[in-house]
């Protein structure tokens, strides 16, 4: 059985429009110094800085992973111009001599920065700049150590952009069928049709193959959406903690000291606040997800929800 091409780009586009809805509230930063990891077959990937230089003569930049001795390594400034270097292969830096130039742009290949599990791709590594890692075509995401700034597609692939830091990047490759064996011909130059026999097994082999793979993929796929969308809350969470005023930060404490819930009216008597500045503070509260009202026997409960205690 022969599964068409749009049906497997179309698994990496899923993912990138479910990502892309979850994130669409998470701000990108504006032009700062780069990384670009584009990952090419057999796990080789290309790497390209641009540093904005902000006016010194020399920098030293940490490398991400090892450069590949078998191909070139460039430097250069914004007018492409070479710029003299030197490597440290024991700290795993470059230093450049940048003086006169506003960018130093460095390109490589390198085969340190995946690995493989079974079927799965790793990428790993650290980065001191933000990075942009481009997948190859007809990969899908299933797993990230942390949500990306932003997901595009590239190419029939997807592009992921990092904030600094540690980032891990795991991905499979959509199912292609086996080709089928070509008909024998006849004579009178008739083709004829492949032996019947075992063909019912092959398909039925093949369908079961895809429909696993398929199965597997939407797993990760929901997996990854809960996370990213925990990961947004959370960090929404956070940011709402960041600008509670002094009656909120009264409120979270008093339910603290409650034991994380308490009927209203205990409550009140612990923050001592009037009736209708509380329920409106409570409100707020309950609308930025830091707690729960609930209705118990005709009366409101309050309680702590989980981004409350957001580290």
């Amino acid at each position: 059985m022969c599964l068409e091409s749009p049906v497997r780009e179309g698994t990496a586009l899923a993912l990138t429009a479910l990502l892309g809805f979850l994130l669409a509230s998470v701000p990108v930063q504006g032009q700062a110094s780069q990384v670009s990891i584009e990952i090419i077959d057999g796990g080789v990937a290309r790497v390209r800085y641009t540093v904005y230089t902000e006016g010194v003569t020399e920098l030293s930049i940490p490398l991400v992973g090892v450069p590949d001795p078998s191909f070139l390594l460039t430097v250069t400034d914004e007018l492409n111009e070479p710029l003299a270097y030197e490597l440290n292969e024991t700290l795993g830096t470059i230093n450049v001599a940048c003086i006169d130039a506003s960018e130093v742009r460095i390109s490589y290949y390198t085969q340190t920065l995946t690995y493989k599990i079974g079927k799965t791709w790793y990428v790993n590594f650290s980065s001191p700049y933000m990075v942009n890692i481009i997948l190859p075509p007809n990969a899908t995401v299933t797993y990230l150590n942390k949500v990306p700034e932003e997901i595009v597609p590239v190419k029939g692939s997807i592009s992921l952009l990092f904030e600094p830091g540690e980032v891990v990047v795991g991905y499979v490759f959509a199912y292609t069928p086996l080709p089928q064996p070509p008909s024998e011909p006849q004579q009178g130059g008739v083709s004829k049709p492949p032996e019947e026999t075992g063909k019912g097994a092959d398909e039925l082999k093949a369908l079961l193959e895809s429909i696993a793979h398929y199965a597997i993929v939407i797993i990760a796929i929901l997996a990854l959406a809960l996370t990213v969308a925990v990961a947004i809350h959370r960090r929404r969470a956070k940011r709402a903690l960041e600008k509670l005023s002094e009656e909120d930060v009264q409120i979270i404490e008093g339910l603290k000291r409650l034991g994380g819930g308490a009927f209203q009216r205990e409550l009140q008597r612990v923050v001592n606040l009037p009736t209708t500045t509380l329920w409106r503070r409570l409100k707020r509260l309950e609308d930025v997800g830091l707690i729960v009202i609930e209705k118990r026997a005709g009366r409101n409960y309050i309680r702590l929800a989980r981004a409350a205690s957001v580290p």
